[in-house]
């Protein structure tokens, strides 16, 4: 599980507990929150950054390779 920190048209910034390696596929489902701002999202990805953050989680890069409707 991981929070959703930023998104683009060509890759996301999220936090998470884990430390994940460079070049690490990934597969993402993005839920809308309350206010719905980003909708519901299925992407495919990899790890192109991974540091941890002042609160002792990891902020990680991906690079998004598909995406679609969830």
């Amino acid at each position: 599980m991981a929070r959703l920190v930023d998104f683009s048209a060509i890759g996301m910034r999220i936090e998470c507990d884990e430390l994940l390696l460079l070049e690490t596929p990934l597969s993402i489902l993005v839920k809308p929150g309350k206010d719905k701002v980003i909708p519901a999202i299925s992407a495919q990805g990899r790890v192109v950054r991974c540091e941890p953050n002042a609160d002792l989680r990891y902020e990680v890069s991906c690079k998004l390779t598909k995406v679609g409707p969830a």
